[in-house]
């Protein structure tokens, strides 16, 4: 049985990338469209932490 370690974007920003090419090949979605929109999600929560801290 394959073990696998879980991790966010948060905790490994540098996946970005390969993230978002991964669901590109996988859903043909421009890359550039899950680039975007998990920069925005990163910063959005980034902003969440700062309000409830």
């Amino acid at each position: 049985m394959n073990e696998y370690t879980y991790v966010t974007l948060r905790q490994k920003p540098e996946l970005e990338e390969t993230a978002a090419e991964w669901f590109h090949d996988k859903w043909t979605v421009p890359q550039e469209a899950y680039l975007e929109c998990m920069k925005l999600i990163l910063i959005m929560k980034q902003n969440m932490v700062g309000i409830f801290a």
